[in-house]
């Protein structure tokens, strides 16, 4: 169970050319509105993290390679794997304001 202290804990990724933020919450994490995703994939990317990508593009919901709104997640590591459209640790890649990872 996620700490209470941790919930809603601001965590950044400044890495691999993008900027993302995004916050801990109760079934999962959020990444929110602005934050940058990668304008490319490796294509050995999960054709769920794929379609989810191309629907989101779609939609609307990422412009400029920018989401418009919040989106949620099962994990950090689904969202660090989805905004950088190849492999990531979420607890390792996704850092707090002091440049904490959420692994330690």
């Amino acid at each position: 169970m996620i700490a209470l202290a941790k919930v809603y804990e601001k965590f950044y990724i400044d890495a691999r050319g993008i900027h993302a933020e995004g916050v801990v919450i109760e079934n999962g994490f959020r990444v929110l509105a602005g934050s940058e995703v990668q304008n490319f994939e490796v294509p050995y990317l999960s054709a769920k993290v794929s379609q989810l990508r191309a629907q989101l593009l779609a939609d609307g919901t990422i412009a400029d390679w920018k989401l418009t709104r919040d989106v949620d997640f099962k994990s950090s590591s689904t969202a660090a794997y989805f905004l950088f459209g190849a492999n990531a640790s979420g607890p390792q890649t996704w850092k707090n304001a002091d440049g904490i990872s959420m692994a330690k």
